[in-house]
This record gives structure tokens, C-alpha cells and sequence, in this order.
């Protein structure tokens, strides 16, 4: 979930994502409507998805 709150000098947006990089290549994403690509963010990010990637290159379920 990103965080954005207004500040006297602008608006600050925060953002926890994760870095996940798996036999040399990193896990990274792209809206079809960006034309930049930006990590996994959020909750999920960082804990659910880890867990199922390194789970299913391992065999497990």
C-alpha cells in the first residue's frame, strides 16, 4: 500500500516495496499504461509473494 500525505514544502509518497532476484533476474513489473517498470509493492510484496516464488521454483505448493 503506498502512503501519501501533504506536507507545507509539497506531498511526500512512500512506498514499501521488495527487491526479489532470483537465478540473475529481477523481479520487476509494468502497468500497460506506464512506460517505466517499478518493483512489487505492498503487503503482499513483501511477504506473500517471496514465499510463492520461492516455493514454486522449489517444487513445493
Amino acid at each position: 500500500m503506498d502512503c501519501t500525505f501533504r506536507t507545507s514544502e509539497g506531498r511526500f509518497n512512500y512506498r514499501a516495496t521488495a527487491v526479489i532476484v532470483s537465478g540473475g533476474h529481477l523481479l520487476a513489473m509494468r502497468d500497460e499504461l506506464c512506460t517505466h517498470y517499478y518493483l512489487p509493492g505492498g503487503e503482499s510484496a513483501c511477504t506473500r509473494q517471496p514465499k510463492t516464488r520461492c516455493d514454486a521454483n522449489s517444487g513445493r505448493s
